[in-house]
Parts: structure tokens; C-alpha cells; sequence
């Protein structure tokens, strides 16, 4: 994409592709990190106690530790930057439906509500459907998903 190019999008709502390659390229960032924290504590703990040590988990207890530590990664990249890793890839930043900074209080709505848009996909539809491009937690916490480069 040429700069030119880029600047004409600027500020124009992201659709469903790039929100979706973006959410895709995420869940690869968190489930890598989450990896590589799980196998550094291991390894902390095996140089502790001198014996190797091994993690296993039931999925009662993987899976939602899984959950929360996606729903931190997601809750600190909207707060703090205004973007995920994989949203910077594609030049797309969450601001609120006026257009400023999202902030803590925003992004918590949002993270809480994430997954209510999964249900049967029905809430994703107003990505593909709406005028403004927004999914049914962007609707819930006030955000849009723009270009901004």
C-alpha cells in the first residue's frame, strides 16, 4: 500500500477482513507469549528445586487461564496503545464513537463484552452490515475500529 494510499484511509472504519486477519495474527501473538511464559516459569521452577518439574493442567483450570490471559492481552493493547499488535499490522486503531482515545473504562466494556459477539456469530454481522463498520461490542462500549497510520 502506497503512503497515499494509506493517508486516504485514514480515519475511514476498518472492515471485516482486516479486522478479522488482525484478531487471527493476535490470537498467534497471545498463545505464543502465553507459551513462552508457561515454559520460562517451568524453567525457573526446574532450576528452584533442581528436578525437572511438569505442568499439567486440566483443561477446568487451562482453559479458562487461556481466557483470562487473552482477555488481559486484549484489555492492556486497546487501553494502553489503542491497538493490538495485530491491529498495527493493518494500520487500525480503536477509538471511542467520537473519535478520542478509548482509555481503561472503554476497553473494559469491551474485553467483557467480546464474546457476547461470537454467539452464532450474530454479533459480527453490523462489521459486514453497519454503516459504521461495528461489531456488537464496538456498538456496546462506544468504539469504532479506524485506519490511522
Amino acid at each position: 500500500m502506497t503512503s497515499a494510499t494509506a493517508a486516504g484511509l485514514r480515519g475511514h472504519t476498518a472492515g471485516a477482513v482486516s479486522r478479522l486477519v488482525a484478531f487471527l495474527i493476535d490470537l498467534a501473538v497471545s498463545s505464543i507469549s502465553l507459551s513462552a511464559v508457561v515454559a520460562g516459569a517451568v524453567i525457573v521452577l526446574d532450576l528452584i528445586t533442581g528436578s525437572p518439574v511438569t505442568l499439567r493442567a486440566p483443561a477446568a483450570i487451562g482453559i479458562p487461564a487461556t481466557t483470562l490471559w487473552l482477555a488481559l492481552y486484549l484489555l492492556v493493547s486497546w487501553a494502553v496503545p489503542g491497538r493490538t499488535p495485530g491491529m498495527a499490522i493493518f494500520g487500525l486503531l480503536i477509538v471511542r464513537g467520537d473519535g478520542t482515545k478509548v482509555g481503561w473504562g472503554h476497553a473494559a466494556i469491551r474485553t467483557l463484552v467480546f464474546p457476547l459477539s461470537f454467539i452464532a456469530g450474530l454479533g459480527l454481522l453490523g462489521i459486514v452490515l453497519g454503516r459504521r463498520n461495528r461489531a456488537l461490542h464496538d456498538v456496546i462500549a462506544d468504539t469504532l475500529i479506524i485506519f490511522d497510520w
